[in-house]
């Protein structure tokens, strides 16, 4: 992960912990890494925020090729139960981690070098 900062051992376990068996749940992330019922989450979660952030990011990376297999899956059986779901879900990673859809507009100029000629201003 860039920019990394040298953690300790009890916050290395932590992050471990945070994305792997707590799936997400700080308290029970905190438990797992060895850290006492006594200390705040949020200081901990202050402290390495920026930690967490990348791996957040790391984990939408990793789990980039599912959700391109989800959506091919999708092409080749489009009833399946649960496919808009599934379809939501992988647009809403890819779109995360950058691969997003590219909307082209084409203005095509077919009035170049034109003149229009306004009708005089009517005074009262």
């Amino acid at each position: 992960m860039s920019n990394e900062r040298e953690l300790t051992e009890l916050q290395k376990r932590f992050l471990d912990a945070l994305f792997n068996e707590a799936k997400g749940n700080v308290r029970q992330a905190m438990a797992s890494a060895g850290y006492s019922p006594d200390y705040k989450s949020t200081q901990l979660i202050k402290t390495l925020k920026d930690e967490i952030v990348e791996h957040a990011k790391f984990v939408l990376a990793a789990n980039a090729p599912n959700a391109v297999l989800a959506m091919v899956d999708i092409l080749h059986d489009p009833i399946s139960q649960g496919c808009k779901e599934k379809m939501r879900a992988a647009e809403q990673i890819l779109d995360r981690i950058g691969v997003v859809k590219s909307d082209k507009v084409e203005i095509e100029n077919r009035v170049s070098g034109s003149i229009f000629f306004l009708p005089a201003k009517q005074t009262e």
